[in-house]
């Protein structure tokens, strides 16, 4: 399979097939990004896990009204964070 790259010219770019040794590196960083996705979705589940802590839910939470809310995030969070 060859892959090309973009060349920038007058005429917007042209064209270029790659090399043996770029197309090799490019492939390895495909794989590495590949290799990576799965971590990153954890990372974007307790991103967005954290987020859901607003300051309100934790003034609830210190007050008593809503402990077992912020209790359960915690506990999300600590089983994604598991499978880091």
């Amino acid at each position: 399979m060859t892959l090309y790259k973009t060349i920038a010219d007058l005429n917007g770019g042209t064209q270029v097939a790659m090399t043996a040794d770029e197309e090799a590196a490019h492939l390895a960083e495909q794989a590495a990004n590949a290799a990576a996705q799965p971590r990153l979705d954890i990372l974007a589940q307790i991103a967005a896990l954290e987020v859901q802590q607003t300051p309100r839910r934790m003034r609830e939470a210190l007050l008593g009204t809503d402990a077992g809310w912020l209790d359960g995030k915690e506990d999300e969070i600590a089983a994604l964070r598991a499978q880091l």
